[in-house]
This record gives structure tokens, sequence and C-alpha cells, in this order.
């Protein structure tokens, strides 16, 4: 669809670029055509023959007529001398038209450039009064003259500058399009071929890993399609305006308001080279410290590595610690040493990025200040029944921010640290307490139930109690409790105590509530 009304285009624009350049030769060659209409004879009136006359023009306008000699110079020379000569000074510009008398000859002058010589015998012929009447009046076809070719060269160059600016256009549209396609097809490619593009790794260590370095490619590709697209619009914006007087000023600021900041920024680049030099060095080292540090943190975590002084629970919340205090220390202490400069902007940039990341982050970092007592204190182990709050579960993770428990359901709740500040924290231990109530209906065989609940709870944990919690005339309300790792072990409970009630003939109370 899109080639079809390309091609349409295309066709319309070159029927019109035709048509405009037979009305520009047309508007060029009009003037010559009406000149070599033959001349009148001359038997009409009173000229000389025409062998005696010769023609003073400015590209295809008439003049004058010079039918006289001057000076010994006859016609056809000084009207050849006078032809070149206005000529010369139309293309430089001399377009100041006066006249000077000397004796009986009039310099008719350019500029300062003398282009015609006029005589009594030229004034007889061409039938005025005076001389400084025929000079006159040539001076005003000669300014008539100048305007005429000037009207046609502001023509021809209006209709070629329209021309370039319609065919640029469609050359610009046809790049425009060239450049999304090579963007879809990169991101097509870097999309299908994931393997093509590893991760970039020093040594054993790994820098940086493939997804993010396909992510870095993709982003790069979207942006070198924004930029190559903004550079042909711009480009053809610029060639279009310049094209033309009234909007050639326009054209000048805009290549001015985008050249010179890149060239100077350019500049800035080019002296400080060395000192970017060095801080991507740096930056380097820190990026491979941080990444070594979090691998050899995450060899402890997993065992591969023990180490006396760091239990491998507590490797992960220590990792976080040692890297940002890296990036930190990088930031601030380094940054001087690195650029010799104890107040630059650098250094500046990296003590307001810290003062910034710490007000914005504060209620985080709260948060990580009592992840810290509590983890490294351990008041709270990984496998721990707890209870936070209303919140209650199984202690799956611990990082310095938050503590993840696992419910009854298997489902996870992150429940961050400040909310030990609020709320009071119950630790139960690797078992939790169960608790089933149970009423029965016969208070007279109370021993019995006693003894048959204790031995039904010891099947399902330790610490197994029975409990008396209330009773009336006709019942008995027994709270049966025990301590379990056992998932789902509140249901097991009370199936098993039902089972046991049912078999032992023990008859349940039939109140509710």
């Amino acid at each position: 669809m899109v080639t079809a009304i390309l091609t349409w285009v295309m066709l319309r624009v070159r029927h019109w670029l035709a048509v405009s350049w037979l009305a520009v030769v047309g508007l060029v060659l009009a003037p010559s055509l009406a000149g070599a209409q033959p001349a009148p004879s001359a038997s009409a009136g009173q000229p000389a023959p025409a062998a005696h006359r010769a023609e003073v023009r400015l590209k295809d306008t008439l003049i004058t007529e010079l039918r006289a000699p001057l000076a010994g110079v006859d016609p056809g020379a000084r009207a050849r001398a006078a032809t070149r000569a206005i000529e010369a000074a139309f293309d430089e510009g001399a377009l100041e038209l006066r006249t000077e008398r000397r004796d009986d000859i009039i310099t008719l002058y350019a500029g300062a450039v003398p282009v015609l010589q006029l005589g009594a015998a030229d004034a007889a012929a061409a039938g005025n009064a005076s001389l400084e009447d025929h000079a006159n009046a040539v001076a005003t076809n000669v300014r008539k003259a100048i305007r005429a070719e000037q009207r046609r060269a502001d023509i021809a160059k209006t209709v070629f500058g329209v021309s370039l600016t319609v065919f640029f256009g469609l050359v610009a549209l046809y790049l425009l399009r060239k450049v999304g396609d090579f963007s879809d097809r990169g991101r097509d490619w870097v999309t299908s071929h994931p393997g093509k593009i590893p991760g970039i790794s020093v040594q054993s260590i790994e820098v940086v890993r493939p997804a993010t370095l396909r992510s870095a490619v993709l982003v790069a590709v979207t942006v070198g399609r924004w930029l190559g697209q903004f550079g042909v619009a711009w480009l053809y914006l610029l060639f279009s305006l310049s094209l033309f007087e009234r909007t050639r000023g326009i054209s000048e600021h805009l290549s001015g308001a985008i050249i010179a900041p890149f060239s100077q920024f350019t500049g800035r680049i080019a002296t400080s080279l060395p000192v970017v030099l060095v801080v991507l060095l740096a930056g380097l080292v820190v990026v491979l410290t941080v990444r070594f540090l979090a691998l050899f943190f995450a060899s402890v975590a997993r065992g591969e590595v023990e180490l006396r002084w760091l239990p491998a629970d507590l490797a992960a919340p220590t990792s976080a610690l040692v890297r940002a205090a890296v990036v930190v220390v990088a930031l601030v202490f380094l940054a001087p040493v690195v650029t010799g400069d104890t107040d630059g902007a650098l250094v500046r940039v990296g003590t307001v990025s810290v003062i910034a990341f710490a007000l914005a982050a504060t209620p985080a970092l709260a948060s990580v200040l009592v992840g810290m007592v509590l983890v490294f204190g351990r008041r709270l182990q990984v496998g721990s029944y707890v209870e936070l709050g209303p919140k209650a579960g199984r202690v799956k993770a611990l990082t310095l921010a938050d503590v993840e428990l696992e419910a009854e359901d298997g489902s996870l709740l992150r429940v961050p640290h400040l909310l030990a500040l609020v709320q009071p924290a119950r630790v139960h231990g690797k078992q939790r307490p169960v608790a089933v109530e149970v009423s029965l209906a016969a208070p007279e065989r109370l021993d019995e139930a006693r003894a048959l609940l204790t031995d039904v709870a010891g099947r399902y944990g330790a610490g197994a109690k029975v409990e008396l919690v209330g009773f009336d005339a006709s019942s008995v309300r027994l709270r049966l409790s025990v301590s379990s790792d056992l998932k789902s072990v509140e249901a097991q409970l009370t199936l098993g105590v039902f089972e046991a009630l049912r078999r032992s003939g023990l008859p349940l109370s039939e109140r509710r509530g």
C-alpha cells in the first residue's frame, strides 16, 4: 500500500516538474522570442538600414540601438562593448545607474564602471530632441531590463527551489522509511536470536549478563531509530529553507541552534577526555568489585564457601551492606582522588546523589536499620514460626528490608521490619502451637476424654496438653493444644480428634457457639 502511494506521488511530482520546467523555459525564452521578431522595414519610417544598426541588450532584453559611430568606433563594436559591460555589471550586482557629461558625450555608469557612451548623432538617430533626453531614455530602458531580468531569475530560482524541495521530500520520506525498516529488523533479530548476544565477562567474572546486554542493544536500536529519523527530517528542513531567500535566515538560525551547542559539547568532551577515561576505568573497577562481592557472598549463602565469622543465612544481608558501602565510598571518597579535584563537579554530584538518595529513601533506610538489628542480632531465624502483629507464618527468608513469611495456605507474605516498631512479635521457634476446642456431652467421662485427647495430640506434635476451659450441667469444653512443625496440622488434628471420639463413643455436645 505504501509503495503504491509513493509511486503515485512520484508520477504526479514528475508531471508537475515537467510542467514547471516548461513554464520556466517559456518565461526565459519569451523575451528572446519577442526580440526575435522581424524589424520593421525602412519604408515604414525614417530609421537607418539594418546594416547600420547595432543592438545593446541585457540577456534577451533590448535596451537601445546604436546607429552612428562615435570617436571613430563603429556602431557594432560600440554595441558589443556596451552589452558586455552591462551584463558584467548586472552579474556583479553593480546596478546603481548615473550619467556624466563631458563636452558632447554623455557616459552611462553602472556603479563606478562606464558601460555606454552616447553622442549627439545617437540622439538624432533615435529621434530625441536633446542628448540628455536620449541618455535618460536609455537609462530608463536599462533599469527596466534589469528589473525584468531580476524578475525572470527570481521566478526561475523559485520554481527550481520548489522542485528541489519536492524531490528531496520524496528522498527524505524514503530514508525515513528505510531507517524504520532497519530498526525493526534489528529488533526482530535481537528478539529471535537471544543466544547470539553473550554477556561480557572479565576472566571468570560476569560483568554484564546476556539479558542486560540484550536490553541495552534494544534500547540502542530504538534510540538510533529516533535519532536517525530526526536527523533526516532536520537536514531536509534546513536544505528546504536554505533554497529560498525569505527563509534562509531561519535555516541559519536553526543550524546555529543545533550545531553550535553540539560543537561546544564536543569541545568540552575533548578537553576533559583524560579525566573521563580515568573515571570510566575507576567505574569499571567499582563494577567488577561489586560483582565479585555479590558472587562471593552468594557462594557463601549456598554453602560452597564456609566462613567462621559469617553464617550462611547472613550472607545475603551482608552482601547487600558491603556492596552499598563500596558504592558510597567510591562516590564520596574516591572521586576526589580519581579526578584530582576535591571540589569538582563529579565530587559534588556524588555527594548530592548520596544525600538525595538518603532523603528519598528514609523509610526504606529506617527499615534496613531495624532489619540489621533483627537479622544480625539473631532475633529472627529462617524456619521459625513467628507472629508479627496480625501476620503469622514460617520465616521463609530474611532480608535487610523485610521478612518473608510462608502462610498456612502456601502463599508468601512480605512484612517490612518497620512493623516491628509498632506491633509485638511472638517467636515460637521451629514448631508452632495449635489448639482445638471440643465440647462433650458426658461430663462424667471427663478423665477418659482427657486421656484419649492427650494420646491423639501426641501423634501430631510435642507438648500435648488438654485443659478445661468451661462446663455446665450437661457439657464440658476442653482445649487441646500441641506444638508441631507439620503443615496443615490444625486440620489434621481436628480430623484425628473427631475420629477418636467417634470410635470411643464419647458424645459431643449439641451446644452451638
